[in-house]
Protein backbone atom coordinates (compact mmCIF):
# COMPACT_ATOMS: atom_id res chain seq x y z
CA UNK A 1 0.00 0.00 0.00
CA UNK A 2 1.12 3.39 -0.94
CA UNK A 3 1.45 5.68 2.33
CA UNK A 4 2.62 8.56 0.05
CA UNK A 5 0.92 11.59 1.96
CA UNK A 6 -0.22 14.80 -0.10
CA UNK A 7 -0.92 18.31 1.31
CA UNK A 8 -2.06 21.24 -0.50
CA UNK A 9 -0.97 24.93 -0.14
CA UNK A 10 -3.01 26.77 2.13
CA UNK A 11 -2.74 30.08 0.19
CA UNK A 12 -4.19 29.03 -2.78
CA UNK A 13 -7.67 30.66 -4.31
CA UNK A 14 -9.89 28.02 -6.26
CA UNK A 15 -13.15 27.99 -7.73
CA UNK A 16 -15.54 25.74 -9.26
CA UNK A 17 -16.76 26.69 -12.54
CA UNK A 18 -19.12 24.41 -14.86
CA UNK A 19 -17.13 21.35 -15.21
CA UNK A 20 -13.77 22.84 -14.49
CA UNK A 21 -11.55 23.86 -11.08
CA UNK A 22 -9.73 26.86 -11.41
CA UNK A 23 -6.64 27.02 -9.19
CA UNK A 24 -5.11 30.56 -8.47
CA UNK A 25 -1.26 30.93 -7.43
CA UNK A 26 -1.13 33.88 -6.02
CA UNK A 27 2.53 33.69 -5.56
CA UNK A 28 3.28 33.53 -9.26
CA UNK A 29 -0.18 34.47 -10.95
CA UNK A 30 -0.42 31.48 -12.52
CA UNK A 31 -3.92 29.80 -13.03
CA UNK A 32 -4.17 26.09 -13.47
CA UNK A 33 -7.72 24.94 -14.81
CA UNK A 34 -8.49 21.40 -13.49
CA UNK A 35 -10.10 18.33 -15.83
CA UNK A 36 -13.24 16.73 -13.71
CA UNK A 37 -10.90 14.10 -12.99
CA UNK A 38 -8.45 16.57 -11.69
CA UNK A 39 -10.91 18.48 -9.58
CA UNK A 40 -12.36 15.49 -8.01
CA UNK A 41 -8.38 14.47 -6.31
CA UNK A 42 -8.27 18.14 -5.69
CA UNK A 43 -11.84 18.31 -3.53
CA UNK A 44 -10.31 14.64 -2.20
CA UNK A 45 -7.23 16.52 -0.66
CA UNK A 46 -9.29 19.79 0.29
CA UNK A 47 -11.39 17.27 2.84
CA UNK A 48 -8.66 15.68 3.80
CA UNK A 49 -8.11 12.26 2.02
CA UNK A 50 -4.71 12.66 1.14
CA UNK A 51 -2.98 9.64 1.28
CA UNK A 52 -2.10 8.03 -2.67
CA UNK A 53 -4.01 4.95 -1.75
CA UNK A 54 -7.00 7.02 -0.71
CA UNK A 55 -7.37 9.05 -3.24
CA UNK A 56 -7.04 5.75 -5.76
CA UNK A 57 -9.83 4.07 -3.94
CA UNK A 58 -12.09 7.26 -4.17
CA UNK A 59 -11.26 7.30 -7.68
CA UNK A 60 -11.79 3.89 -8.04
CA UNK A 61 -15.68 4.21 -7.01
CA UNK A 62 -15.93 7.50 -8.09
CA UNK A 63 -15.46 6.90 -11.80
CA UNK A 64 -15.54 2.75 -11.70
CA UNK A 65 -12.17 2.52 -13.89
CA UNK A 66 -9.75 -0.26 -13.45
CA UNK A 67 -7.65 0.02 -10.36
CA UNK A 68 -4.23 0.53 -12.91
CA UNK A 69 -5.83 3.41 -14.84
CA UNK A 70 -6.78 4.68 -11.39
CA UNK A 71 -3.26 4.59 -9.72
CA UNK A 72 -1.76 6.03 -13.01
CA UNK A 73 -3.99 8.79 -13.55
CA UNK A 74 -3.29 9.42 -9.71
CA UNK A 75 0.28 9.02 -10.33
CA UNK A 76 0.74 11.30 -12.99
CA UNK A 77 -2.09 13.97 -11.47
CA UNK A 78 -0.72 14.03 -8.19
CA UNK A 79 3.59 14.45 -9.75
CA UNK A 80 2.36 17.35 -11.43
CA UNK A 81 0.72 19.23 -8.84
CA UNK A 82 4.11 18.25 -7.15
CA UNK A 83 6.04 19.73 -9.98
CA UNK A 84 4.33 22.99 -10.33
CA UNK A 85 4.31 23.80 -6.44
CA UNK A 86 0.89 23.60 -5.67
CA UNK A 87 0.92 19.93 -3.40
CA UNK A 88 3.97 19.22 -0.88
CA UNK A 89 4.36 15.30 -0.52
CA UNK A 90 4.57 14.15 3.40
Amino acid sequence: MDERHYQLREDLAWREFEDRLLVVDSGNGQFHSLTEVGGFIWRQLHEGNNTHSGIVSALLVEFEVEADLARSDADAFLQRLVDVGLVRVE
